[in-house]
């Protein structure tokens, strides 16, 4: 059951090196939801996308 109004969801995360040597992360979701739900489900899933890479950048970089 998601927390999210939708009737279907899939998510990925990939991590790439960048020609610095820093890394690249590329969080993908793809989701269904009834059209008058979508820009509110587009807004919490954006909010927790970047509250998840804030979370992932304070346990690997201490910051």
């Amino acid at each position: 059951m998601s927390p999210f109004p939708v009737t279907y969801y899939k998510g990925s995360v990939e991590v790439f090196r960048s020609y610095d040597g820093l890394g690249v992360l590329v969080w993908t979701i793809d989701f269904e939801s009834q059209p008058e739900d979508a820009a509110s489900v587009a807004e919490l899933v954006r909010s927790a996308i970047s509250d998840g890479i804030d979370g992932m950048e304070k346990d690997l970089c201490g910051a």
